[in-house]
């Protein structure tokens, strides 16, 4: 069973479908394939942490005073 989200394309910033492909052999070890394909279909094809934006929580700023 594949999973599949959305996502920002890389090259045109509109929704694209992220589909999880498995892992690949790496030399660190395990990476994580995935599928893109936008709305203007384009796509691309490589590793998750290079085609996804990190999914750590962003920080929240304070307004200055």
């Amino acid at each position: 069973m594949t999973r599949s989200m959305l996502a920002d394309c890389p090259e045109c910033g509109l929704p694209a479908t992220v589909t999880s492909l498995g892992r690949a052999s790496g030399t660190s070890g395990p990476v994580e394939m995935v599928k893109l394909r936008c709305v203007l279909s384009h796509w691309f094809l490589g590793p998750a942490d290079t085609l996804l934006p990190d999914p750590s929580p962003t920080e929240v700023h304070s307004p200055s005073r």
